[in-house]
């Protein structure tokens, strides 16, 4: 379905440079809407396509770097707009991650894609990013059903490295037994203003007899239950067996600290996920779209990672059984970018528990979804585990891919002898010349190859095409019936 193009038609008011600014956009378009026709043909042939389009909900997920009217690199072009409706439009129902608090750019995208195109967003959670639905109403609707989802008791996220306690100040105090020496073994260093500082924290372990010192105002909470004795004094009391010079902490009693003093490792997800209810001809889906904790590569970082998503999976797969037999009977689907390193990494083996499983046609995809195409960031997984449907309607997959719109649009010059680069460059230098002057970009120069993604982005559009046409299969059971 195609975008709003009226903008784009060349007036007679129109400078030479606003002329060729719209043929230099309708060139792009052109490339683009024939490379998602090459794209969708030279797909593997086990991937054959419905003979009626009509008959199928296109899926897709997409991380759309910092996508607000502006971000780090400054203001995103007409250009770009153009170009992510137009990509866009070649689905039904996108899950969107990455929306900034500013809504603008979301706005100036529904816009061109057109009235028949709604959003549903979320408030902003972690890192002020939004989770966004964009969804056509001509091929399916938004059922009223969505929720953030929030960590309970149960599935709380431990943090990797344990519980700790932070120090604001000089709060607490830490007693070594016998003026212990502690003597810091091969640490990393470097030198600011004359003093040598530590390059990267340290994990000092602490001696047996080290006793820690709690800031003013700490209280100790006792549990219903324990067993307290009568005092010498009368009408106090006091605890059973435990002198009241040294208390070991005891089975489910706790330390409340005062206002200011923090503890950190139990976690909630770092972006909170979103659960939306659609439905597209028969079928009926829960798709709850995410954006998991990146941190770094080192094992904590990762480990973090693979927490969040055996957690997310663990929720949703409880949600679907629980469901299975109401009248909201839906299908549950997790999508989004989950930030998995491979399809052998312990990340990608937590989106794949608890129920649910990647597509074959999106398993067999050999390459990832970011730009240089090594990394398997965003998945499509569908719960298949212990639910009760018994309906006519089913998941079928039907055909599945990843589209890398930079073969078209904002090239490297190996893609197009280096004519876009060459285009946009002055574009760039300029928008940094504005950011310098108005302090907001210390930078003496940019990379258009890492400034094409924050024009577009850094992760490509992952999709799906789901069978929603169940007619035949609901004539035929009735057919059969005796």
């Amino acid at each position: 379905m195609s975008i709003d193009y009226s903008a784009l038609k060349i007036l007679p008011g129109d400078s030479a440079q606003a002329a060729a600014n719209k043929r230099w956009i309708a060139d792009g378009l052109l490339r683009l809407r024939k490379g998602f026709r090459q794209h969708l043909n030279k797909l593997p042939k086990h991937m054959n396509r419905l003979p009626d389009s009509s008959k199928v909900l296109r899926l897709a997920t997409w991380n759309l770097r910092e996508f607000g009217d502006e971000n780090k690199y400054g203001v995103r072009l007409d250009d770009a707009y153009y170009f992510i409706a137009e990509i866009i439009s070649e689905f039904d129902l996108v899950a969107i991650q990455e929306v900034t608090s500013d809504l603008s750019g979301l706005h100036k995208l529904l816009a061109l894609l057109g009235s028949a195109w709604k959003a549903i967003a979320t408030d902003v959670s972690g890192n002020s990013e939004r989770m966004v639905f964009i969804y056509n109403r001509n091929t399916c609707w938004f059922r009223g059903i969505a929720g953030e989802l929030t960590l309970g008791d149960s599935h709380v996220i431990y943090h990797p490295e344990g519980l700790q306690l932070i120090a604001t100040g000089n709060d607490y105090t830490i007693t070594f037994p016998q003026a212990t020496c502690m003597p810091l073994q091969n640490p990393k260093l470097r030198v600011r203003c004359g003093q040598y500082q530590l390059k990267q924290a340290l994990r000092l372990p602490l001696p047996p007899g080290t006793k820690v010192t709690l800031p003013a105002g700490s209280e100790l909470l006792i549990p219903t239950g324990t067993p307290v004795i009568c005092n010498q004094q009368p009408d106090t009391w006091q605890l059973q067996n435990k002198p009241v010079n040294e208390i070991s902490l005891a089975k489910n009693w706790a330390l409340e600290l005062p206002d200011g003093a923090r503890a950190s490792g139990l976690l909630q997800f770092a972006r909170t996920p979103y659960l939306v209810a659609f439905q597209a001809g028969w079928l009926k889906i829960m798709l709850c779209t995410v954006h998991i904790y990146y941190g770094d590569n080192s094992a904590h970082g990762l480990e973090r990672r693979r927490r969040e998503i055996a957690q997310l999976t663990k929720m949703l797969a409880k949600k679907a059984k629980s469901e299975s037999d109401s009248e909201a009977d839906s299908f549950f689907f997790a999508l989004g970018d989950f930030n998995i390193k491979g399809k052998n990494h312990k990340t990608y083996e937590a989106l794949v528990s608890n129920g649910f499983e990647i597509p074959e046609q999106i398993r067999k995809i050999p390459a990832g979804t970011n730009v240089s195409r090594d990394e398997y960031y965003d998945q499509i997984a569908i719960y298949t585990g212990d639910s009760d449907h018994q309906q006519i309607t089913k998941v079928e997959t039907v055909r599945a891919g990843v589209f890398d719109f930079f073969k078209y649009v904002y090239r490297n010059c190996g893609d197009d002898g280096g004519q876009d680069e060459k285009h946009y460059i002055p574009l760039m230098n300029k928008e940094l010349q504005r950011r310098r002057k108005a302090g907001r970009s210390k930078a003496s120069n940019w990379k258009y190859k890492d400034w094409r993604t924050f024009q577009m982005s850094d992760h490509l559009p992952m999709w799906i095409e789901l069978k929603i046409d169940y007619s035949d299969d609901y004539l035929t059971s009735i057919k059969s019936k005796t």
